[in-house]
């Protein structure tokens, strides 16, 4: 058995083994002729790109199509019509989307399905230049780039065609002839180069328009370089030239690894690296592929037909008109236990194995040489079985792991379990009818999420969800994403009706995690389907995405029932504002009607930020009250200096149509007072306009038109008590303090004289007529009430007369009120404890006047 598995292995030096085998017999066979196509392979085991190469002439059938795309078994999936006269370079995206790049700089991309995408321009300048050459490249960020090279010594690129933004470069002249030259582009993490070489001479452009020559250590002659690759990790490369010579180094050129003679002088099809190990070549003319190793080992093969070379992570797959085969250094793990004599607890393990199955006691024999190693053992056997495509030889390994397993105490089985998990995954995806020949090295630089990727791209959304729910991965990456990507399948195809698919994907999705409805409405959308959007919309469980899409889709009132439904006042005027802007005024209005929430919003909102339009709504509603307080609101806007007069009357009006005749009445005292003031401005020359009648009386009073103040106060009722207190404070301001005394002896004061007492003290320390003012004081001070009269004194200072009153009054609360006012131990103090002695100490005695103000 272990002679059949290395049958297909052969040597590139010492220990260094290659192995090239089939994956698929093609089933294009009778259609496909890979001599006069051009293909173009997606990376990972991806679908296959044909069309015919026009360099050869061929017969062609009037009805064929442009571009064929296959899956790696070989079957059509479907096929684009284009004009490929004007195709540079075919190529896809690290996402599997099918790119063509055009001779004007334009950049088309379609589905695997022939579904058309999008197109854009690299640059202007290119489309105004002839393009040569065109190089797609897949850099470390998983992104895919193009670059172009025009006939003006320049190369444009993008380093992301989802969001392309041109670059260029500039070569220096040269008097090379296109055809004698070749570039490839190398891209690493952080900075991006190209090599040019044009004939001899080797150039570095760099992304900052560096351009430097290199020089190459190759020891023969020759005068062009025919081809160039880069390896996959970007750290080797290898040139060939027209000498039949191949140099293998470090990408840097400072590190030479051989340089080994091909005996081979033909046209170079292709040269792309096999891992990081060795090269592979195809010359066309000769139908012979290359392998040559590092070391300068080489390995040929000769085909019947020309064939293409895909370069993978992991090796190289060569794709012929008969098969698919992979070329690929064997892994150490394999070598270790299929290699001939080898002595690995691995290679003993699986001997023991297939004794047991034949029950041998020899099992006995080899299972106690690695006794001491078996945990090693199962390990490699498990490895071993993830890189093998042959089922048989994985159910080796995996029993022979199983077995060992028996021998081992406490042994970890979760690589074990991994193992057979990720195992069924792969065989299953590698079926003809899926057509996706990984790797176990390629499942892992990928991960599962963009195999599930994948797959629903190829629309294999059963066996995605299947294989989901298997590897037991969470529903946000798993199943629910994949359903997503189905809902949105369903709605980009007409002809089902929508009612019938909204509530089929309602059905399938249901409540699974994860899944916006509004992300496959707007699918819908896309897809023309604007009916089949808002139905789905139903299903959308945040408001937040119903709203805006329903607003984008110019369906206001559906927007505004959701809105209100969802009680979020910001998308409830999210929508009111967004449809006053969209709507006519009419149904605007009409729409607002329909709903008094939404209404009672936009009203409140109109307070704050647009009276124009709150009239106008008011009016709808027919609320005469609101109308009126707007129209006094506004009246009272001193920043827009409106018509007072008209708003008011406007006030009146609104409020005679509800019959508020108290608001009726209100107003017209407001424009009666209007017309007193601005009469009073003619007349004094100073402003009285949009004082209260309260402040124009004062003013009145302090210009001392005391005539008109009388007559205001009778016109509009100031009652005498408030009239009183503005005579005395307006006397006070204006140092009048002869006609206060007079004015408090003109009659009997209807507020006391209290406050004569408290204008005094107020102005006692900022007036300079001090001695006016305490002669007043006194004299207002004996004509207070009896029940104040104490505390007014204690507020004067006269501290001795109002512990007399206090002791006439027999009020010792007032008595020891007064003493707090007094210094400690002064005569007065004294005095006041031989008053409260006399008195009998009666504490319970009732005061008006508290122990401490």
């Amino acid at each position: 058995m272990s002679a059949m598995i290395t049958a297909d292995w052969f040597m590139l030096g010492r220990d260094l083994y290659f192995r090239k085998f089939e994956i698929y017999t093609m089933g294009w066979q009778q259609q496909v002729n890979m001599d006069s196509l051009v293909a173009s392979v997606a990376p990972y085991g991806g679908p296959i790109a044909l069309m015919r190469d026009r360099s050869k002439p061929v017969k062609v059938q009037s009805n064929q199509p442009s571009i064929q795309i296959f899956l790696p078994s070989g079957r059509q999936i479907s096929s684009i019509s284009c004009n490929t006269s004007t195709i540079v370079k075919l190529g896809w995206t690290t996402s599997e989307e099918f790119m063509c790049v055009h001779n004007n700089g334009s950049v088309s991309l379609y589905t695997m399905h022939g579904d058309y995408i999008r197109s854009f321009d690299i640059s202007q300048e290119a489309k105004d230049t002839k393009i040569i050459d065109a190089v797609i490249f897949a850099n470390p960020h998983n992104f895919t780039g193009v670059a172009i090279l025009s006939t003006a010594n320049k190369i444009f690129f993008v380093n992301n065609v989802a969001e392309p933004k041109m670059r260029q470069c500039k070569l220096p002249k040269s008097s090379v002839h296109p055809n004698d030259q070749c570039w490839v582009v190398i891209s690493r993490d952080r900075d991006m180069e190209f090599l040019v070489a044009r004939g001899q001479e080797l150039y570095r452009l760099s992304e900052d328009r560096q351009v430097t020559m290199l020089e190459i250590d190759i020891t023969h002659k020759y005068h062009v370089i025919l081809g160039m690759a880069v390896s996959f990790n970007t750290k080797h490369i290898a040139f060939l030239t027209d000498a039949g010579y191949l140099w293998m180094g470090s990408s840097d050129l400072t590190k030479k690894y051989c340089e080994v003679d091909t005996e081979i002088c033909s046209t170079l099809s292709q040269m792309v690296w096999c891992g990081n190990e060795a090269v592979v070549l195809f010359f066309g003319d000769k139908k012979n592929l290359l392998i040559v190793g590092k070391h300068g080992e080489m390995m040929s093969f000769t085909y019947d037909g020309i064939v293409h070379l895909v370069e993978e992570v992991d090796g190289v797959r060569v794709i012929s008109s008969a098969q698919h085969e992979l070329v690929q250094k064997v892994p150490e793990v394999v070598q270790k236990i299929f290699r001939i004599n080898s002595t690995e607890p691995g290679s003993f393990l699986l001997e023991a194995s297939k004794q047991f199955q034949k029950r041998s006691h020899r099992a006995d024999e080899y299972i106690s040489l690695v006794k001491d190693n078996l945990q090693i053992a199962v390990e490699q056997c498990i490895r071993a079985a993830g890189y093998e495509f042959d089922t048989e030889v994985q159910k080796m390994l995996i029993r022979a792991a199983q077995f060992g397993k028996c021998f081992v105490a406490n042994i970890d089985s979760d690589e074990y379990v991994r193992m057979c998990r990720e195992l069924r995954v792969l065989n299953t995806v590698r079926n003809r009818k899926i057509g996706i020949p990984l790797t176990y090295t390629q499942l892992h630089c990928q991960g599962y999420e963009i195999l599930l990727d994948r797959l629903v791209a190829s629309h294999h959304y059963y066996l995605a969800i299947e294989i989901a729910k298997y590897l037991k991965m969470p529903d946000k990456n798993g199943t629910s994403r994949i359903l997503a990507h189905w809902a949105k399948y369903k709605v980009s195809k007409h002809g089902v009706n929508d009612e019938v698919l909204s509530r089929q994907i309602a059905d399938k999705l249901g409540y699974a995690p994860s899944i916006s409805f509004s992300d496959i409405a707007n699918a819908a959308v896309s897809a023309g389907r604007t009916t089949l959007a808002i139905k789905l919309l139903e299903y959308e469980s945040k408001a937040s995405e119903q709203v805006q899409l329903l607003l984008k889709l110019e369906e206001y009132r559906q927007a505004l029932i959701k809105a209100l439904e969802s009680g979020d006042t910001d998308q409830a005027y999210k929508v009111i504002l967004k449809s006053r802007d969209k709507m006519s005024n009419i149904d605007f209005k009409g729409m607002l009607q329909e709903f008094p929430v939404a209404l009672s919003l936009y009203i409140k909102f109109c307070r704050e930020y647009n009276s124009v339009s709150l009239r106008d709504i008011l009016k709808l509603s027919d609320d005469h009250n609101a109308l009126g307080l707007l129209s006094i609101v506004e009246s009272m806007d001193k920043e827009r200096r409106l018509d007072q007069n008209a708003l008011l009357w406007s006030a009146i009006n609104c409020y005679k149509a509800c019959r508020n005749d108290l608001c009726v009445s209100l107003c017209e005292d407001q424009l009666k007072l209007l017309a007193k003031q601005k009469f009073f401005d003619e007349k004094y020359s100073t402003s009285f306009v949009d004082l209260s009648v309260h402040d124009t009386c004062r003013k009145l009073l302090n210009l001392n038109h005391l005539k008109e103040a009388e007559k205001f106060k009778a016109e509009f009722k100031i009652p005498d008590r408030r009239y009183w207190w503005l005579r005395i404070e307006s006397m006070a301001d204006n140092n009048r303090w002869e006609e206060l005394d007079q004015f408090s002896k003109s009659k009997k004061s209807p507020i006391g004289y209290a406050p004569f007492v408290d204008v005094c003290l107020q102005k006692l320390n900022v007036s300079s007529d001090t001695g006016t003012i305490k002669r007043l004081i006194q004299g207002f001070l004996p004509r207070i009430n009896d029940e104040i009269k104490v505390k007014y004194y204690v507020k004067a200072n006269c501290l001795e007369d109002a512990a007399k009153i206090a002791y006439e009054q027999r009020d010792i609360q007032s008595l020891l009120y007064v003493q707090s006012k007094c210094p400690s131990q002064s005569d007065l103090s004294e005095q006041i404890n031989a008053y409260i002695s006399q008195l009998g100490a009666k504490k319970g005695t009732p005061s008006s006047i508290p122990l401490f103000n």
